[in-house]
């Protein structure tokens, strides 16, 4: 597929934000904490990584 691009599975970094377990995430480094890419969840939600999928449509419309 010509303009597909493919990126490795250990370059994002997914998890949950706080008590909403079913949207994946991607995660980026903020600081000392993990915040989702897309802006969800409120400051003081926790991040929590996990080895799943990203499935939230914003952080993957984020994608370049």
């Amino acid at each position: 597929m010509n303009g597909t691009r493919i990126r490795e599975q250990e370059d994002v970094v997914a998890g949950t934000v706080g008590d909403d377990v079913m949207t994946v995430h991607e995660l980026l480094q903020v600081g000392e904490t993990l915040r989702p890419k897309c802006g969800a969840g409120k400051s003081k939600d926790q991040a929590v990584q996990w080895l799943r999928v990203v499935n939230c449509p914003a952080c993957l419309a984020g994608e370049e």
